[in-house]
């Protein structure tokens, strides 16, 4: 299953955020991130500093939206390291759980056109920003993937790396594409694609919903390697069953209606 070196792809992939990136257009747009949380007080206050080190290199405005369900002190935790790293986050509080709600609820009160998906758990290296932006063309969905041949992550189990290989090859299959990831969640798009997609999943399918959409509208998908580290503390709240059962459904609604 793991049969090539990952320490390269995690030491090199990164070594870019240094380099001269193709950012003008942000100079312009701005960029906001768009995260999701649940219970993370254990590890919010390093993501936000992480996202806060990588967005202060960025020529644009940039802000942090926070989309919170949580019974802890997540949100205030966030608003306080956003203040001594001069970060400007958007605490949001949203009514009811799922990934794909929050995140829906969160782009939904982003300022900026150009936005970024991540996770609030610390699975998503912030630093892969830059490479996002990088590889974005205007009209596109620029993704992060954890998967051969591209990516990996340290997160994968047995039956998680199978499940969502499964998962690939029925999308990869029944809308005729070439992905390697359709599960990770972790990329960019404008708000002109966003509102063309009309996604209304919830839950754990969101992310795979995002693919299949923009695959049946004809919107390119690009694909960036990414190494996923184990998550930064918290507790998962996912179960592989049911999000394998939701994500199946997800790929097959999505292939038989229009």
């Amino acid at each position: 299953m793991n049969s090539f070196s990952h320490t390269d792809l995690h030491d090199n992939s990164l070594n870019s955020l240094e380099e001269p990136l193709h950012l003008n257009l942000l100079r312009e747009s701005g960029l906001s991130v768009v995260i999701g949380t649940r219970n993370e007080s254990e590890c919010i206050e390093k993501v936000v500093k992480d996202y806060a080190s990588v967005l202060s290199k960025i020529p644009s405005d940039t802000e942090l939206v926070i989309a919170d369900y949580s019974e802890d002190d997540t949100l205030d935790r966030a608003m306080a390291a956003g203040k001594t790293c001069s970060l400007k986050v958007v605490p949001l509080r949203v009514n009811r759980p799922g990934r794909g709600f929050a995140l829906r609820y969160g782009v939904k009160h982003a300022k900026y056109n150009l936005f970024c998906l991540a996770d609030g758990d610390g699975s998503h290296n912030p630093r892969y920003i830059p490479r996002l932006l990088e590889a974005y063309v205007s009209g596109s969905i620029v993704m992060a993937s954890r998967f051969p041949p591209l990516g990996w992550s340290d997160e994968h189990t047995f039956f998680h790396y199978y499940g969502n290989r499964i998962a690939v090859a029925a999308v990869n299959l029944l809308f005729r594409a070439n992905v390697s990831d359709v599960t990770n969640g972790f990329g960019i798009m404008s708000k002109d694609v966003w509102n063309s997609l009309g996604l209304d999943s919830d839950n754990w399918s969101f992310d795979t919903q995002i693919i299949c959409r923009a695959l049946k509208n004809g919107i390119r998908i690009i694909e960036i390697p990414s190494f996923e580290p184990k998550r930064a503390g918290g507790i998962a709240k996912l179960s592989l069953l049911d999000a394998l059962w939701r994500i199946a459904g997800r790929v097959f609604l999505e292939r038989i209606t229009r």
